[in-house]
């Protein structure tokens, strides 16, 4: 150990508020049903969309005609895109609260020496080591 060791100052270990981070996961599992529903509205307009330029294909159309199909596509689909982008942000936070509590659990059974096989569980399980 250096003279200098002494004076760096240890990682402060994050605080995690289980209750608080299970409520805000709660919140959003119960949002996301409206959610995916409003994306999947959105999906189903464009495939309307794409189903007609499609159908325009085979006729003869104005250029015009067919600027305006694909206007229309790109405004639902940047719709989709925003909502799809806020979806998955929401998800990828969530996530990240679900491996801070099982990782706070993990230190509480080590804490407090529990069973041996549940303490190899948890460290070898995929659920638990997050390797999915």
């Amino acid at each position: 150990m250096g003279i200098f060791n002494v004076f760096k100052k240890k990682p402060k270990e994050e605080f995690i508020d289980i209750d608080k981070d299970l409520k805000a996961i709660r919140e959003y599992i119960k949002g996301v049903n409206s959610r995916v529903k409003n994306l999947d509205a959105r999906l189903k307009e464009f495939q309307d969309l794409r189903k007609l330029e499609l159908q325009l294909l085979g006729k003869k159309i104005s250029p015009q005609g067919m600027k305006r199909v694909i206007k229309n596509q790109i405004k639902i689909y940047d719709k989709v895109l925003k909502r799809y982008q806020l979806f998955r942000l929401d998800t990828a936070i969530s996530g990240e609260r679900i491996k801070k509590i099982a990782k706070a659990l993990k230190n509480k059974a080590f804490k407090y020496k529990l069973d041996e096989n549940l303490l190899k569980k948890l460290k070898t399980d995929i659920k638990w080591t997050f390797d999915w």
